[in-house]
């Protein structure tokens, strides 16, 4: 689980998600009220996800509904700018997905193209190979000394 959050938070901030190091809630508080994290230090905006880090391994996000109106304010976000935050992600998203779909059935008909091919090589091979184990397996004619003509 702790492999799958640094690579969430590696992705985040490779992703171009805007970081603001230096801000840091001793107990950070959901919308109502109950510690979620101690020691959070936020790390990064990931679409209308924020995410934050306590201690050496600890990562963790949450949507800004589920913070309390302090920690937002604190950081300079409203549930308005997080919402169109995440609207404009998950467009970003659903082009990119769209683009490797459209990228992986280019790839497999290639690999099809590829495999016919194979298949072609593999028949001439075949056919080359009997051919040449039908020529090689007949005996030549011997010339016994029979009718030789002299001059």
């Amino acid at each position: 689980m702790k492999f799958l959050a640094v690579v969430y938070f590696g992705f985040c901030m490779l992703a171009g998600a805007r970081a603001q190091t230096n801000v840091v809630f001793p107990e950070l508080l959901s919308s109502g009220n109950s510690v979620l994290m101690t020691n959070a230090e936020f790390r990064c905006l990931s679409g209308g996800k924020l995410c934050f880090r306590s201690g050496l391994s600890e990562y963790r996000s949450f949507e800004g509904a589920k913070l309390s109106p302090d920690v937002l304010a604190k950081l300079g976000f409203t549930l308005e700018d997080l919402h169109k935050r995440q609207e404009l992600f998950n467009q970003k998203n659903k082009l990119a997905s769209a683009a490797y779909a459209a990228q992986v059935a280019v790839l497999a008909q290639r690999q099809q193209q590829l495999e016919l091919e194979y298949e072609k090589n593999a028949a001439r091979l075949a056919a080359t190979a009997a051919t040449n184990s039908a020529s090689v397996s007949q005996p030549k004619a011997k010339n016994n000394g029979g009718s030789k003509r002299r001059y």
